[in-house]
């Protein structure tokens, strides 16, 4: 059975799904940046299990990182003479939670990401360094334009665009995925209730004298 994932936003913007699953709109304006090449973008409120928490999701890029509102929007870098991660640059996502309250949460990892402003054939890479050429770590390849891609869970990665030279390989990340698992905590009898419970018992031993 699936517990529902409520959420409450301050400034920024999420879907919902059941089951602990929580995705990271990154077109603007949601998140904000420090520095030129870092991102985080946090959710607040968030519920699964009856157990609360924050999630911070935070993105490291290769160089200048920018961001879009439009229908191909999302995270790029500014490196080239476009906005897009292209030509080897990359974004790298990780993510941490805090103010847990009514039990234990676990970060599962992620398993979805957004590829926009992306032609077909054109080839995108998730890794989990930085560098598409170490190829022993790369765990997905995608050359779908304008795709939302489903990949086995991880706890962070990088999105590489391929390095050919001519930029032709590029994207933007227009949102990903979170899981969390949350265990509520079980309630332990109060002293009250130890003491109700005592003293019932003693009334009916005496009963039964």
């Amino acid at each position: 059975i699936y517990s529902i994932l409520a959420i409450t936003l301050v400034g920024t913007s999420a879907s919902i799904s059941h089951g602990g699953l929580v995705t990271f709109n990154l077109n603007s304006p949601n998140g904000s940046f420090t520095g030129s090449n870092n991102y985080t973008q946090t959710l607040t409120g968030l519920v699964d299990n009856g157990v609360s928490f924050d999630a911070t999701l935070s993105v490291v890029g290769s160089d200048n990182l920018t961001q879009t509102g439009n229908s191909n929007g999302g995270l790029g870098v500014a490196d080239d003479s476009s906005d897009l991660v292209s030509n080897g640059e990359y974004l790298g996502f990780s993510l941490s939670f805090t103010n847990v309250s009514g039990g234990t949460l676990v970060f599962d990892g992620f398993d979805q990401a957004g590829f926009l402003s992306f032609q077909s054939g054109d080839a995108g890479f998730l890794s989990v360094d930085n560098s598409a050429t170490t190829t022993g770590d790369n765990f997905f390849t995608t050359t779908t334009g304008g795709a939302l891609e489903t990949f086995a869970l991880v706890s962070g990665f990088h999105a590489i665009a391929r390095a050919d030279g001519s930029g032709s390989n590029s994207f933007r990340i227009g949102e990903v995925r979170a899981n969390f698992t949350g265990a509520a905590a079980v309630p332990e009898p109060t002293t009250s209730l130890m003491f109700g419970t005592a003293l019932i018992g003693l009334a009916f031993r005496r009963r039964r004298r």
